[in-house]
C-alpha cells in the first residue's frame, strides 16, 4: 500500500528479514516466528560477536542459549508463540522448553547497530543491559510496511533496561510515536550519557510502574512534562546535565515515594515549587547550577522544606535565590543523617540564623558567595567543637573585607584574607567582591593521603558521634590503640597491627569514614546495629577484612562492595537494600557466609551464585524475591545452611536439592509474598543424613509424604522438620517414628503410621498417643496437636482432616492434583518473633524511649509494650509516644489474634491493605502520626475503635470509613479533611464516640446523623458547617456531650437558624454551641429535662440570639450557662430580680450580674463571678446584656473556657461526695461500700475518714486508689474545708485544680496515674506538703506551678516526660524531704541551687538523660541519705560526699564517672546505718583506696580498676576477689559471692571487676548460678530466695524495703514474717508495694512459706512451675496484678484461700478443680466466659465461691454449688433462664447463705423451693424476674430482716416500681413509681432524674470514654 505523503519517514517497525540479513542457516521466513536462539544469532552477526570481549559459547550452535555469556533463562510455560517450524531442526531442540529472560552484556565492546525490534520479541526478556558499548538502535525503514506494523503491535514485558554510555541518539526507537510496543512492567530506565536530545517523550509516562529513571548527561530540551507527577512509583529521577528549560512542575510533589531527585545543570527557572515539601522521603535533593551568563536560574525566596525528614543531601547552588533562611528551614531533618547542604551562589540576605544549624556540623554547611550581613553568634561558639573551636565564625563564613577561595577558613595553614571589596560574609574572589564563577567544589572533601591508625580511629569517633557512643573507654586518651574498646591488635601488640574493630550496638552515629580501609591489617569489621552510613569508595585497600558486620545499620547501597576481594563473612540483614541482588557480591568468591535478611530484594536470585563456591551459608529471609530457585545452587557444594524463607519463590519444590546433601538446615517456608509457593510433590531427604532443620511449612507441595521422607538423618542431632500449611495427602510415613518436633498441622492428612504414636518415644507422644502427632479427625486445637493437658485437642465435627488447627464452619474440600488455593487457608508470612523483628528494623527502633527485652531472647510477651493472651498469641501492640520512626510493616496484620494497635505520638506512616489478615482486629489508634490515607482500612471488618487524630489525612472524608460498620467510636479530628459530610455516617449505626472537630468540613449538617441513636459524644466544632441543627437530634436522648461550636470563619456564618430546646435530651452534660449565629430567642423548654446533677455547662455565646432569658434556665448550675456576646436584652422575671429568694450565692451576691452584666456596661466574661471582676461601666456600648469588651457590640472577644473557678457555693459535705459519687462511675466502683446509703454515715463509706471538731464530724481524707474511678471530679471538693488527704491514683480521671485554694487544710494529694495532662491551678495549693503526680506522661520542663509550693515536704514526678534541665527554682522549695523524678528526660547539669536543700532527705533522679553533676556542694545538704543518679549519662570526677553523715544508700551507676575514688570517699558517714553503695559500670580507675574499708561492701564492677588496698580486702571471705574479681578473670555478678561463684579466667577482661567476658564477638560461658536454679531436691537459701526476689522485681524501687538486702535478719525485712523462734519465713505481704516483672518459682520452695500477698502490683505474669513444693502454702493473694494465666495452680495441694480478682483471665481455669483443699475462691472482674463448671460442687471444703463481673453464660443449672457453700455471687453476667430446683440444692438449709444474682438476664418467678432456707440474703435484682412464689415473703430472717419488715419488697420491687437497690432496704429506700420498670427488681428508673443509670452495663461503663476524649483530642 501506498503511505499517504504528509507521514512521516522516520518510523520504527519490526525488521523484515531483508532488514536484518541473518546467515542462512538462521534465515527464517518472519521475525515474529523466530525461535530465541536465531534472534540471538542475529544481535551476535550484527554487532561483530567475534570481536565481543566476551562471548563464551556465541560461536557454538550446539551448546543451550542458556550457557552463553550474559543470557539467563526461564523454563517455558507454554503460553509463548516462539515456535519453530518443524523443518528447523537445527535450533528445535530439548533447550527450547527454555526462553532468555535476561541479556547483560555491559562493557563487552559490543558495535555496530543492534536489532532491537527482535530483541523486544523475546517474550520472556525482562532485563536488558547493554551499557558501555558502542552501539546504535535503527530508526529508518521502509514506509510501505507501516500500516502492517501497526496493526501488529506488541507488549513488551521488560522490567530494566540499560542503554547508558552508548551512541543512542533518538527516543524514535524506543518511544517514538509510532513504536508499536509498550512497557507496561518497566521499574529500571538508564539511558544516561548518550547522545539523546529534544524533548522528554510522553509515552514514558505509559510505563506506570517505574521506579528509577537515569537520563543524565545528554542534551534534552524542552519543559519537564507535569504529566511526570503521574508515574506514582518513582523513587529516584535524575535528569542531570541536559538542556531542560521552564519552571520545576509542582506535579512532582506528588510523587510521595521519590527518594532522590537530580536535576543539576539544567536551565530552569522561576520559584521554587512549594509541593516539594511534600516529598517527605526525599533523600537526596540537587536543583544546582541552573544559572550563567545569561540566565537567573530559580529564583524567588528559600522555602523551609520543614516537612522532609530524611534528608541527606541539599544542594540548590548556583542560582538566584533571594530573602533570608527561614527559622524552621529543615526543621524536621535528622542532622545524625545530614551530609551536606549547599546554598552557595545565591542572592540570599540578612543572617545566617541559629535555630535551622543549630546541629548541623559546620563543615556540612556551604553558604559562600551569597549577602549575608550577619551571622547568628550562637553558631560560632567554641562548643561546637570542630573549625568552630579553632576558627570561630571564619570557620562558617569569612566575615565582610576579608575572602577565602572556599569563602570559610578550613586550617591552619589558609585564612581569610584581607580584602575591602568583600561586603558580605563569605566571599570567594577580592576581584569580584562576591560572586565567583568557578564551580562550588565537591561537598565531600579527598581524604588525606596516607593517616596514621590513631589518625583514622580518631576520624571514626569524631565523624560517628564519639561522645554519645555506650561506650568509648580509652578513645582519644593517649593509651596504645589495642586497649581501646572494641580495637583489637594482633598478639605484638602494635599500634599499626589492628586485626579487629567490633562496635556493634554501641550508639554509633553518623558516617563512618572510608580511611577505615586503610588499616592494612584489619580482618574483622562489626559495626552492627548502629545508625551509620558506610560507603565502600575505598575498601580495596583493606586487602586483609575478611569478616563485615553492617546489619541494622540503615545501609541503602553497597556499591563498590566487590573491592573486598578477601571477604569471607559478609553480614548486611536488616537494611534498606532494595532492587535486584547487585552483581557486585557475586565477584565476592571468597565468601563463605552471606547475610542478607530482611531487607528489600526483588527479582530472581540469579544464576551468578555459583560464583560463590564457598559459600557454607547463605540467608536471604523476608524479602521480596521470587521466581524458581536456580539449577546454579547445586555447584554450592560446600553449602550447609540455606535459608530463603518469607519471599516469593515459586515453581515445583527443585529435585536438585536431593543431590545437596551437606545441608544441615534448609529454611524454604512461608513463600507467599506475590502469590508465591513451592509446589509439586514433596522430596524424601533419606540421603540427607546431616540434616538438623528441615522447614518447608506454608507453600502449596502436594501429594503424599514419601514413605522414606528422612529415613537417613541421625535421630540424636536432628531438632526438627515443619510440613504444615500445604496440600500434602494420605499417611504419616513410619519412617518418622522416632523423630520428634515434627510439624504436619493443616494438611489434608488422614492416616498415621502406627509406630509413629509408639509410646515408647516418650513426650507428649507416651501421653497422648497419636494426638500428639496430630489431633485425630473430627478435633482440634490451636497448635493442632496436644502437648499438654492444657492443649487438648477439641471436638470439631467439620475438622475432616487430621491436625486441624481451627474449626472450619463448612469441611475443607482436599487439594487436586496441582491445587491453586484452598478456601478458607490462612497464609502466616512468618512467626510472631519475627513479624515484631522486622517491624523494630523498619521503625528505627533501636531509638525508641522504651524497648526493654526487644531483640532478647525472651518471651515476645514479655517485651515492651506487648501483651498476649492466656495461648502466648499477642493481643495487644501498644507504644505510644515512643519515637517510632518510619514505615510500619503490613505483617503486623499477620499477627493472627491481634486485637489492638496503639502507636499514637509516633512519626510512622502506614498501608492497610493487609488488614483484612488481622481478623480479630477491633481497635486502632494512629493519632498523632504521619498518616496520610486511609485506603484499605475497610477490610477491617471487626473494628470498634478507630483513632487517627491530629494527622495529615486530606481530601474529602474517607468513604472506606463508612464501610466500617461495627465502628463504636471514630475520631478524625484535627486533620485537613475537607466538602461536606457524607451521608452515610448514619449508618455506622453502633457509633457511641463520633468526634471531626477541627477539619474544614463544609455543607450542613448531614440530618442522617440523627439515626445514630446510641451516640453518646459528638464532637463537629472548628469546621466551616453552616444551616441549622437537624430535626433529627432529637434522637439523641442519651447523648453526653454535644459541641457544635466555632463554625465561623472569614466567609463562613457558621451554623444559623433557631435554638433548638434540646428538652429530650435528659443524659446531656455538654453542650457547646457558641462561635455561632444562632438567631431569635432561648427556647422557655431549653434543656427542660436535663439531669441537673450531672449537667455540667451549656455555651452559647457569641451567636446573635435576642429577647429574654427564660426562667427555666434557673434550674441549672448558673456558673456552667454561658450566655456572653448574645443580642440579648432582659432576664425573665423571678430569675435574679430578688436575690433574697434564691438558693444561688451568685445571684445574692450579684443580682443578675452574676447571670450577664447590664446593658451599658461589660467584663471579660460578660458576667460577675467574684468580687474582682465587677461589670465595668462601658458608654455607649450598645443595649445588650453580657458584653465582654466595651466594643463587644462590634467585636465580640472570644468566650472563656468553661471551665472557669467557681464562686463560694457551699455544699453540704454529703452532697460533695455525692457529687463525686455521681461524676466518677460510682456504682462501677471496685469498692463503695456504703457510699450512697442513707442509713450509713459517710463518715463510714470506703475511702473517707472523718476528724472530730467542736461542731461535728468532719472530711478529713479521700483515699480511692486503683478504684475504677473514671472522669472528672467534680471542683465541689475544694468545700471540704478540712479536707487534708485526697488520694486518688490508679484511676482513670482528669483533674481540675480551679478553686484547690479553697481546700486550705489539704497536705496531701496523691493523682498518680491517672491521666491528668495539665496542672494549671496546682500553684494555687499552697498548703501541699506531699504531692505525687507518677506516671501521667506529663510532658514538657518542670512547670512553675510545683516550684510556687513552698510547703512541699514531698515532691514526686516519676515516669513522666519532663525534659530539660531541673530548674534553679528547684532550690525554693526548703522544706523538701524527698524529691524523686526518676524515669524522665531531664538533661544538662544539676543547679547550683539545689544545695539550698538542706532538709532533703531522699534525691531520686536515676534514669534520666543527665550528663553533669553540676555545681551543687552535696556537703552543704546534711539531711542528704538516699542519692540515685544511677542510669544517667553524668561525666566527669567522683565526688567524695565526704560530709554526708546520714548517708544510707548512694547509687551512682550505669554513668561515666571517671578517674580514681576519693580517698575522703563518704569519710565521715556512719556505717552502721549503710544500706548500699553501687559505683558500678563507670569508668573508674586506678586503686581501690584504703579509706573505703569503714564502709563496708561496695558494688565496683565494670570499671577500670588496677588495684585494691588490702585492707579493703580483708572484707570480705574470698580476699579481693570478694570486692571484684582481678584482671584477667570475671563473674557475672564482678566478684566472688559465694564458693558457687568464682571468678573465672578470661583473657579479654583488662580491668578488675568484669562481669563478662567480651572478646570481639564471643561470649565466654560464665554465668551466675542463679541464671541455673538447682534441682529440687537440693535445699535453697531463703535468703537468696528473698535477694533474687527483691532484684527481679525492681525491689529498689518498691514502697516498701525497709532491710531488704541488708545484713539484718530476713525476718525483719519488710513484708516478711517468719516461723516463730525461727529464721524461716512464713508469710510474703507486700501488696500495693510496686512490685513488678514476674517474681521467681523460687518463691514456691520457701519450705514453711503459708501466705503469698502480692495484690495490686503490676506484675507482668506469674510463674507457678514449682508450686508443687510450696506443701504449706494456704494463702495466695494475687488480685489486681494484671496477670492472664495461672497455668500451674492446680499443684497447691495446701491452698485453702485464692483471690485473683481485678485481672485478665478470660477462660475458667480448670486447674483450680484439683484444689481439694481450697476454701475462698475469689475470680471476680476478670473477663471470664463461659459457662459454671458443673465440676465446683465436687470441691469439698469451698465456702466462698465470687465469679461476679465476668462475662459467664448459660444457665443456673450449671451453677451446682458443693454442701460447703456459703457465700455465692455470680452477679454482672449474662446467665440466663430460669432458677432451677437444683440450685442451691445440696447446701444444708441450717447454713447460713448469701448468693447474689443480680445484673443477670435471668426470668421467670423466684421459686417456692428456696424456701428451705432458714437465714438466706439474696440479691436479684435488674433481672427479668416476672413474680416471686408468696411463700418466701413470709421469711422474717431473709436479707437481715428486710423481708420480715418489708414483705416481697425486701426481696424485689414489683413491676411498675423502682429503688437504687432494686428492693426496699431502709424506711427512706421504698419502692416508687416507674412506669418504665416492666420486670421486678428495676434499680433504676428510664423516666427518673437519674436515667443514665438504667442503660444497660455497657451504657454505663462508657464514662470511661471520657478520659479517652480528653486524652485523645483535647477537650
Amino acid at each position: 500500500m501506498t503511505t499517504p505523503p504528509q507521514r512521516t519517514r522516520r518510523i520504527l517497525l519490526f525488521a523484515s528479514v531483508t532488514f536484518l540479513p541473518l546467515s542462512e542457516s538462521h534465515t527464517l521466513p518472519g521475525i515474529s516466528r523466530y525461535s530465541d536462539k536465531a534472534i540471538l544469532h542475529s544481535l551476535y552477526d550484527h554487532t561483530n560477536g567475534d570481536s565481543w570481549t566476551r562471548n563464551d559459547n556465541w560461536r557454538d550452535p550446539s551448546t543451550p542459549i542458556c550457557t552463553w555469556e550474559g543470557v539467563t533463562c526461564v523454563e517455558d510455560n507454554g503460553d509463548g508463540d516462539g515456535d519453530v517450524d518443524d523443518d528447523d531442526s537445527e535450533d528445535d531442540d530439548s533447550e527450547d522448553e527454555s526462553r532468555v529472560q535476561s541479556i547483560i552484556l555491559s562493557d563487552n565492546n559490543i558495535k555496530g547497530e543492534v536489532p532491537l525490534p527482535l530483541l523486544l520479541q523475546l517474550e520472556k526478556l525482562t532485563v536488558l543491559k547493554l551499557d558501555g558499548n558502542a552501539i546504535t538502535m535503527p530508526v529508518d525503514i521502509d514506509e510501505e510496511d507501516v500500516e502492517e506494523s501497526k496493526r501488529n503491535g506488541f507488549t513488551s514485558n521488560l522490567r530494566i533496561l540499560d542503554l547508558s554510555r552508548t551512541n543512542l541518539n533518538s527516543f524514535e526507537s524506543l518511544f517514538g510515536d509510532s513504536v508499536p510496543v509498550s512497557y507496561p512492567e518497566l521499574t529500571n530506565l538508564k539511558l544516561a550519557e548518550c547522545q539523546l536530545s529534544g524533548p522528554l517523550p510522553s509515552k514514558i509516562l505509559s510505563s506506570t510502574k517505574l521506579e528509577r529513571v537515569v537520563l543524565d548527561g545528554n542534551s534534552l530540551d524542552g519543559l519537564i512534562p507535569s504529566e511526570w507527577g503521574n508515574l506514582l512509583q518513582l523513587r529516584y529521577l535524575s535528569l542531570n546535565n541536559n538542556k531542560l528549560s521552564g519552571n520545576v512542575p509542582a506535579a512532582l510533589g506528588e510523587l510521595m515515594n521519590l527518594r532522590f531527585l537530580n536535576l543539576r545543570g539544567n536551565r530552569l527557572r522561576g520559584n521554587l515549587p512549594a509541593a516539594l515539601n511534600e516529598l517527605s522521603l526525599l533523600e537526596v535533593l540537587d536543583i544546582s547550577r541552573q544559572r550563567d551568563d545569561d540566565r537567573e536560574g530559580l529564583k524567588g525566596p528559600l522555602l523551609a522544606f520543614n516537612n522532609w525528614r530524611e534528608l541527606r543531601r541539599l544542594d540548590l547552588s548556583y542560582n538566584s535565590l533571594t530573602g533570608t533562611i527561614p527559622d524552621n528551614f529543615l526543621k524536621n531533618v535528622d542532622p545524625h543523617k545530614f551530609e551536606y547542604l549547599m546554598l552557595g551562589s545565591n542572592e540570599l540576605s540578612g543572617m545566617v540564623p541559629f535555630a535551622p544549624f543549630r546541629s548541623f556540623p559546620v563543615d556540612a554547611l556551604y553558604l559562600e558567595n551569597n549577602r549575608f550581613d550577619d551571622i547568628d553568634m550562637r553558631l560560632c561558639a567554641p562548643s561546637r567543637g570542630g573549625a568552630v573551636e579553632l576558627f570561630g565564625c571564619d570557620a562558617i563564613l569569612c566575615s565582610p573585607a576579608t575572602y577565602h577561595r572556599v569563602g570559610r577558613q578550613e586550617t591552619d595553614e589558609e585564612g581569610c584574607l584581607s580584602c575591602p571589596r568583600a561586603l558580605y560574609y563569605g566571599t570567594t574572589d577580592c576581584q569580584f567582591g562576591q560572586v565567583t564563577p568557578e564551580p562550588t567544589r565537591s561537598p565531600v572533601k579527598p581524604p588525606p593521603v596516607s593517616l596514621t591508625p590513631r589518625e583514622i580511629l580518631e576520624k571514626v569517633y569524631d565523624e560517628a558521634g564519639g561522645e554519645g557512643w555506650t561506650d568509648s573507654d580509652k578513645w582519644m586518651s593517649g593509651s596504645n590503640l589495642c586497649g581501646w574498646f572494641g580495637i583489637q591488635c594482633a598478639e605484638d601488640g602494635v599500634e599499626t597491627s589492628i586485626e579487629n574493630i567490633f562496635l556493634s550496638g554501641n550508639n554509633l552515629i553518623g558516617s563512618i569514614p572510608s580511611e577505615i580501609f586503610q588499616l592494612e591489617k584489619l580482618s574483622k569489621l562489626s559495626l552492627s546495629k548502629n545508625s551509620v552510613r558506610v560507603e565502600f569508595d575505598r575498601i580495596e585497600h583493606a586487602r586483609s577484612l575478611t569478616s563485615l558486620d553492617l546489619s541494622s545499620t540503615g545501609l541503602y547501597s553497597i556499591e563498590g562492595i566487590s573491592g573486598a576481594a578477601k571477604l569471607e563473612d559478609l553480614r548486611l540483614e536488616m537494611n534498606k537494600l532494595t532492587g535486584t541482588i547487585p552483581d557486585e557480591l557475586f565477584m565476592l568468591t571468597e565468601l563463605e557466609q552471606l547475610r542478607l535478611d530482611y531487607n528489600g530484594f526483588t527479582g530472581q536470585l540469579p544464576p551468578e551464585i555459583a560464583k560463590l563456591s564457598e559459600l557454607k551459608t547463605l540467608s536471604m529471609d523476608d524479602n521480596d524475591l521470587e521466581g524458581s530457585l536456580p539449577t546454579e545452587l547445586l555447584q554450592l557444594t560446600q553449602l550447609s545452611s540455606l535459608r530463603l524463607k518469607s519471599n516469593g519463590f515459586s515453581g515445583t519444590l527443585p529435585g536438585f536439592i536431593t543431590e545437596m546433601t551437606s545441608l544441615t538446615f534448609l529454611d524454604l517456608s512461608r513463600q507467599t509474598k506475590s502469590n508465591g509457593g513451592f509446589s509439586g510433590p514433596l522430596i524424601d531427604f533419606a540421603d540427607h543424613i546431616s540434616l538438623r532443620r528441615l522447614d518447608l511449612s506454608s507453600n502449596r507441595i502436594d501429594g503424599t509424604i514419601p514413605s522414606s521422607f528422612l529415613s537417613g538423618v541421625d535421630s540424636n542431632t536432628f531438632e526438627f522438620a515443619n510440613l504444615s500449611s500445604n496440600h500434602l495427602i494420605g499417611t504419616v510415613p513410619a519412617s518418622i517414628s522416632g523423630l520428634h518436633d515434627i510439624y504436619l498441622q493443616d494438611n489434608y492428612l488422614t492416616v498415621i503410621a502406627p509406630s509413629v504414636c509408639d509410646e515408647s518415644h516418650g513426650g507428649p507422644i507416651a501421653q497422648f498417643g497419636c494426638d500428639a502427632v496430630l489431633c485425630r479427625i473430627g478435633t482440634y486445637n490451636s497448635l493442632g496437636r496436644q502437648q499438654s493437658y492444657d492443649t487438648e485437642c477439641l471436638s470439631c465435627p467439620m475438622a475432616k482432616y487430621l491436625g486441624s488447627t481451627t474449626c472450619p464452619d463448612a469441611p475443607l474440600q482436599p487439594p487436586t492434583a496441582s491445587p491453586t488455593s484452598i478456601g478458607g487457608e490462612i497464609d502466616v508470612d512468618m512467626s510472631e518473633r519475627e513479624i515484631l523483628e522486622r517491624f523494630y528494623g523498619a521503625c528505627n527502633g533501636n531509638e525508641w524511649t522504651e524497648k526493654d527485652l526487644w531483640m532478647s531472647d525472651e518471651q515476645v510477651c514479655r517485651w515492651d509494650g506487648i501483651r498476649c493472651d492466656e495461648d502466648g498469641y499477642i493481643v495487644e501492640v501498644i507504644l505510644r509516644s515512643n519515637n517510632l520512626d518510619g514505615t510500619v510493616p503490613s505483617l503486623l496484620f499477620h499477627l493472627p489474634k491481634l486485637e489492638t494497635l496503639n502507636l499514637d505520638g509516633n512519626s510512622v506512616k502506614m498501608s492497610f491493605e493487609d488488614i483484612g489478615l488481622a481478623t480479630s482486629l477491633t481497635s486502632i489508634d494512629l493519632s498523632h502520626t504521619d498518616l496520610t490515607s486511609l485506603k484499605g482500612i475497610s477490610k477491617a471488618k471487626v473494628l470498634t475503635d478507630l483513632y487517627v487524630t491530629s494527622n495529615r489525612l486530606k481530601g474529602p472524608f474517607p468513604e472506606e470509613v463508612l464501610q466500617l460498620s461495627t465502628l463504636n467510636r471514630l475520631s478524625l479530628a484535627l486533620n485537613q479533611l475537607t466538602g461536606t459530610l457524607p451521608d452515610g455516617i448514619g449508618d455506622l449505626s453502633q457509633l457511641e464516640f463520633l468526634s471531626l472537630h477541627g477539619n474544614d468540613f463544609t455543607g450542613t449538617i448531614p440530618p442522617s446523623l440523627g439515626n445514630l441513636s446510641d451516640l453518646l459524644f459528638l464532637f463537629l466544632q472548628s469546621n466551616s458547617l453552616r444551616g441549622g441543627v437537624p430535626s433529627s437530634f432529637s434522637n439523641f436522648i442519651i447523648m453526653w456531650f454535644l459541641d457544635l461550636s466555632e463554625q465561623k470563619s472569614a466567609d463562613n456564618v457558621g451554623l444559623t437558624g433557631p435554638l433548638p430546646d434540646f428538652s429530650d435530651f435528659k443524659s446531656l452534660r455538654r453542650l457547646a454551641l457558641n462561635e455561632n449565629s444562632f438567631t431569635g430567642t432561648i427556647p422557655s423548654t431549653m434543656l427542660q429535662n436535663i439531669n441537673v446533677e450531672d449537667f455540667e455547662y451549656v455555651d452559647v455565646s457569641s451567636n446573635s440570639l435576642t429577647g429574654e432569658i427564660p426562667l427555666n434556665l434557673k434550674n441549672l448550675p448558673l456558673d456552667g450557662v454561658y450566655l456572653a456576646d448574645n443580642q440579648l436584652t432582659s432576664i425573665e422575671s423571678g430569675f435574679c430580680d430578688n436575690p433574697d429568694n434564691t438558693d444561688n450565692d451568685l445571684i445574692q451576691k450579684y443580682g443578675c450580674d452574676a447571670i450577664l452584666c447590664a446593658v451599658g456596661t461589660y467584663n471579660t466574661k460578660g458576667r460577675q463571678e467574684g468580687d474582682a471582676d465587677n461589670c465595668q461601666s462601658c458608654p455607649g456600648s450598645g443595649s445588650y446584656l453580657g458584653m465582654t469588651s466595651c466594643s463587644a457590640f462590634t467585636t465580640p472577644s472570644p468566650t472563656p473556657s468553661p471551665i472557669e473557678p467557681l464562686p463560694d457555693v457551699d455544699m453540704s459535705e454529703l452532697e460533695v461526695l455525692h457529687a463525686l459519687y455521681n461524676t466518677c462511675g460510682g456504682e462501677r466502683w471496685h469498692r463503695n461500700d456504703g457510699w450512697m446509703d442513707p442509713s450509713v454515715s459517710h463518715c463510714q463509706w470506703f475511702g473517707i475518714r472523718c476528724m472530730e471538731r467542736e461542731d461535728g464530724l468532719a472530711v478529713a481524707s479521700v483515699m480511692l486508689s486503683s478504684n475504677n474511678l473514671i472522669g472528672t471530679p467534680p471542683v465541689e471538693l475544694y468545700q471540704l474545708r478540712h479536707l487534708e488527704t485526697l488520694v486518688l491514683d490508679n484511676n482513670m480521671i482528669l483533674f481540675d485544680f480551679t478553686n484547690v485554694n479553697h481546700a486550705s487544710f489539704l497536705e496531701t494529694l496523691d493523682l498518680s496515674q491517672t491521666g491528668i495532662v495539665s496542672l494549671k491551678g496546682l500553684d494555687k495549693a499552697k498548703s501541699l506538703v506531699e504531692l505525687r503526680l507518677d506516671g501521667n506522661n506529663l510532658e514538657g520542663p518542670i512547670p512553675e506551678e510545683l516550684l510556687s509550693l513552698t510547703n512541699l515536704q514531698e515532691l514526686s514526678i516519676d515516669d513522666n516526660r519532663f525534659n530539660g534541665q531541673v530548674p534553679p527554682a528547684i532550690g525554693g522549695l526548703k522544706n523538701l524531704l524527698l524529691f524523686s523524678a526518676i524515669s524522665n528526660f531531664l538533661t544538662g547539669e544539676l543547679p547550683q541551687e539545689m544545695e539550698k536543700l538542706e532538709d532533703l532527705v531522699t534525691l531520686h533522679l536515676q534514669q534520666n538523660k543527665l550528663t553533669s553533676i553540676g555545681k551543687p556542694d552535696f556537703n552543704k545538704m546534711k539531711a542528704l541519705s538516699f542519692l540515685d543518679l544511677s542510669h544517667n549519662n553524668i561525666n566527669g570526677p567522683l565526688l567524695a560526699f565526704d560530709q554526708l553523715t546520714d548517708m544510707r544508700r548512694l547509687d551512682l551507676s550505669f554513668n561515666k564517672f571517671r578517674g580514681p575514688i576519693p580517698t575522703t570517699f563518704l569519710q565521715n558517714t556512719n556505717s552502721e546505718f549503710l544500706d548500699h553503695i553501687d559505683l558500678s559500670s563507670n569508668r573508674l580507675s586506678g586503686n581501690v583506696p584504703s579509706e573505703l574499708a569503714h564502709l563496708g561492701m561496695i558494688d565496683l564492677m565494670d570499671n577500670q580498676f588496677s588495684s585494691v588496698a588490702s585492707e579493703v580486702c580483708a572484707l570480705s571471705e574470698y580476699g579481693c576477689d570478694g570486692i571484684i574479681c582481678a584482671a584477667k578473670t570475671c563473674n557475672c555478678l564482678g566478684r566472688q559471692e559465694s564458693p558457687d561463684t568464682p571468678c573465672e579466667p578470661c583473657d579479654f577482661s583488662e580491668y578488675m571487676g568484669s562481669s563478662q567476658c567480651v572478646g570481639g564477638d564471643a561470649v565466654s560461658p560464665v554465668q551466675s548460678p542463679v541464671m541455673q536454679p538447682s534441682p529440687p531436691t537440693v535445699p535453697v537459701s531463703e535468703r537468696d530466695v528473698l535477694e533474687k526476689f527483691y532484684e527481679q522485681c525492681g525491689g529498689y524501687y518498691w514502697v516498701s524495703s525497709t532491710y531488704w538486702t541488708t545484713s539484718e535478719s530476713i525476718c525483719k525485712w519488710d513484708g516478711i514474717k517468719c516461723v516463730d523462734g525461727q529464721e524461716s519465713v512464713e508469710s510474703i505481704s507486700l501488696g500495693s508495694n510496686k512490685v513488678t516483672g514476674i517474681p521467681p518459682d523460687d518463691l514456691f520452695r520457701l519450705p514453711n512459706l503459708k501466705k503469698l500477698s502480692l495484690y495490686d502490683n503490676p506484675l507482668r505474669g506469674f510463674d507457678f512451675s514449682q508450686l508443687q513444693y510450696a506443701r504449706n502454702l494456704e494463702e495466695l493473694l494475687l488480685d489486681g496484678t494484671g496477670i492472664a494465666s495461672i497455668r500451674g495452680i492446680g499443684s497447691a495441694s495446701s491452698l485453702q484461700k485464692l483471690n485473683l480478682r481485678f485481672n485478665r483471665l478470660s477462660a475458667f481455669p480448670e486447674e483450680i478443680l484439683n484444689l481439694q483443699s481450697l476454701r475462698y475462691l475469689n475470680l471476680a472482674n476478670n473477663k471470664i466466659a463461659g459457662v459454671v463448671p458443673t465440676a465446683i460442687e465436687r470441691m469439698p471444703r469451698l465456702e466462698t465461691l465470687l465469679l461476679g463481673g465476668n462475662r459467664l453464660t448459660g444457665e443456673l443449672s450449671n451453677a451446682r454449688a458443693p454442701p460447703s457453700l456459703k457465700i455465692l455471687d455470680l452477679s454482672r453476667n449474662e446467665l440466663e433462664g430460669t432458677i432451677p430446683v437444683t440450685f442451691l440444692d445440696k447446701i444444708p438449709s441450717s447454713t447460713r447463705v448469701e448468693v447474689d444474682i443480680s445484673q443477670n438476664m435471668l426470668s421467670g418467678s423466684v421459686p417456692a423451693h428456696l424456701n428451705r432456707f432458714d437465714r438466706l440474703n439474696i440479691y436479684l435484682h435488674d433481672n427479668f424476674f416476672e413474680s416471686v412464689d408468696a411463700q418466701l415473703c413470709q421469711n422474717s430472717k431473709w436479707n437481715d430482716g428486710r423481708v420480715g419488715l418489708y414483705g416481697c419488697n425486701g426481696l424485689l420491687c414489683p413491676r411498675g416500681q423502682w429503688s437504687m437497690q432494686g428492693r426496699q432496704t431502709t424506711e427512706g429506700d421504698a419502692c416508687r413509681h416507674c412506669p418504665d420498670a416492666g420486670y421486678m427488681g428495676s434499680s433504676s428508673c428510664a423516666s427518673a432524674s437519674n436515667a443514665y443509670y438504667g442503660r444497660s452495663v455497657k451504657k454505663a461503663l462508657l464514662g470511661a470514654v471520657v478520659t479517652v476524649m480528653v486524652i485523645l483530642i483535647g477537650i
